[in-house]
């Protein structure tokens, strides 16, 4: 996937760029989301940008700061949110309502999440073990009381079947 291709997926979500925001990318790896989402944010905003290993820090319009953890077991040091990206990383997730309810607590105000995930229930080993498609998330996100899901795209993966994003709120 290519910077464009990522760019397009997230742009339908909406966010209010007026304003710089606090935003985190977890399972950040090499920044491609991240990098996508910043195109999308105002000037002097943030995204803390988790993941086990971590890349460097990139100042420019928008701030790119590595956090380095474990973004499901570790405890993390993030607060006043005002969203969260979890591209191709909320499979990595056994249990989802826990984790959707403990990452609630670090939004500055209503919980906004963009997913960009794997339409399929069909675990991949090591890969996707977790899986999480379309309807799941819908699913999750009413049992978890969230009033807006919306799919926002789709994207052919070159490793086979359909990726898609989506937001959550509520």
């Amino acid at each position: 996937m290519k910077l464009k291709d990522a760019i397009s997926l997230l742009l339908p979500a909406g966010i209010e760029q007026t304003t710089p925001q606090q935003w985190a990318d977890l399972g950040s790896g090499e920044y491609l989301f991240t990098h996508a989402l910043a195109t999308l944010l105002a000037p002097r905003s943030r995204i803390y940008a988790v993941d086990k290993i971590a890349m460097p820090p990139e100042k420019g319009e928008v701030d790119i700061l590595p956090v380095k953890a474990d973004f499901v077991a570790d405890e993390l040091p993030l607060e006043a949110l005002d969203g969260i990206l979890m591209a191709n990383s909320l499979h990595y997730v056994a249990d989802k309502p826990a984790f959707l309810k403990k990452t609630a607590a670090f939004f500055r105000k209503q919980p906004l999440y963009i997913v960009v995930e794997y339409d399929t229930e069909v675990p991949v080993p090591v890969w996707v073990p977790y899986p999480v498609s379309y309807a799941k998330l819908e699913a999750l996100a009413a049992k978890m009381g969230y009033n807006r899901v919306q799919r926002l795209g789709s994207y052919e993966s070159l490793y086979g079947g359909t990726m898609y994003a989506a937001v959550i709120q509520g």
